[in-house]
């Protein structure tokens, strides 16, 4: 984030061309995880396969997912069409919003309010009162054996504490965030 004071704000549509917003009420009071990705993305592919299993575990809990979709390709039906595939076989049931295109500048305008977009995938948790707490650029795969395994139980964690939060974040909590936070 640029100013990690600043909340992350978005608005794209959805695959039907509803505006959807991180400011919508179905977000408020939630944790939720925005991932930048793209169906094009191998490394998506490994992450949202994940990210479905955490949705359908932690959703009663407070988690929301909303996936930011950047194709190779600007017409919104071709990427509307890409993006269903990508849902179906991954049994996504969490947001996902056609973003824009994937060349790293042309998602860095549609999201100025980070210092810029160097991966795919790249993840963001915001906590219950807006704050973006932690920004991770990439995701290792199964085929990366332990790497995998230890970024599932981080990324697992750190969600579970978010989601054990109130609205306002535990003073030592929000200190180490901080230091999670910075370019993706």
């Amino acid at each position: 984030m640029k100013d990690p004071s600043e909340n992350l704000e978005f608005s794209f549509p959805d695959l039907d061309g509803r505006t959807i917003s991180l400011s919508d009420p179905q977000f408020a009071g939630k944790v939720v995880i925005v991932t930048l990705a793209g169906s094009w993305c191998p490394n998506c592919h490994d992450e949202a396969a994940f990210l479905a299993a955490l949705y359908r575990e932690c959703h009663a809990q407070g988690l929301e997912i909303v996936s930011l979709m950047f194709e190779h390709f600007g017409d919104f039906e071709q990427a509307a069409a890409a993006t269903r595939r990508f849902r179906d076989k991954y049994d996504i049931e969490y947001a996902t919003l056609i973003a824009g295109t994937s060349e790293r500048d042309e998602a860095a305008k549609a999201l100025p309010q980070l210092n810029g977009v160097f991966a795919y995938p790249t993840t963001i948790w915001v906590d219950r009162t807006g704050r973006v707490r932690k920004i991770h650029a990439g995701f290792a795969g199964p085929a990366t054996g332990w790497h995998h395994d230890e970024l599932v139980t981080e990324f697992t964690a750190f969600t579970r504490v978010l989601l054990a939060e109130g609205t306002e974040p535990p003073a030592e909590v929000a200190s180490e965030a901080d230091g999670a936070i910075g370019a993706p």
